[in-house]
């Protein structure tokens, strides 16, 4: 009917092909989804991964190690607690900034000073009514500045936290690129 012999077959491999790459995926990214299948986000297609320990999982730009993303996912400290929204949003944030800097010249006089600054701060709501709380810090150590944009959720007992950053030198050509990794994260319904 179309074309010879063989067409049905080309044109199923081609829309695999197709089926592989969400069609609203931006351009310059691929989809990550873990291998639980529990959330997914995209990032840049350049990008490699950095091996992590635990429940941790690093990607970078090969050409700049400070361009990257960190996702990490623990227990929530106790049962009862379902949803970020249990947690006062700016405190939440508070508590969370320090976490950025384990260990620094506020807690330890003899490394250098760390000093971080909230930017802003935000919430959405998936489809499923999960709230995310999101960030944005600015970390200054000796000079240097890096540009940090961070999300956290709650949901099944885990928080996820995922963090993107840069040196704030390059901020204004990057932030675009992190304000879309950021935002495409997102949890996806149990199986």
């Amino acid at each position: 009917m179309f074309g010879g012999p063989g067409f049905g077959r080309g044109l199923v491999v081609m829309i695999s092909g197709c089926a592989q790459r969400p069609s609203n995926l931006p351009q310059g990214f691929q989809q990550f989804t873990d291998s639980d299948g529990r959330f997914a986000m995209v990032y840049p297609d350049t990008w490699t991964f950095q091996p992590k320990p635990g429940s941790a999982l690093t990607l970078s730009d090969p050409a700049d190690a400070s361009y990257q993303l960190t996702l990490a996912r623990g227990p929530v400290p106790r049962a009862d607690i379902t949803s970020i929204t249990q947690f006062n949003r700016t405190e939440f944030g508070k508590q969370i900034s320090k976490t950025l800097i384990p260990r620094s010249g506020v807690d330890d006089p003899s490394l250098p000073k760390v000093v971080v600054e909230q930017r802003g701060e935000g919430q959405r709501t998936d489809k499923k009514n999960r709230v995310y709380y999101d960030y944005e810090f600015v970390i200054a150590q000796q000079g240097n500045a890096r540009h940090v944009k961070m999300v956290a959720v709650i949901d099944q007992g885990q928080l996820y936290t995922l963090i993107v950053g840069c040196d704030d030198s390059t901020w204004a050509a990057r932030q675009v690129k992190v304000q879309t990794m950021v935002e495409s994260f997102t949890l996806l319904p149990a199986q």
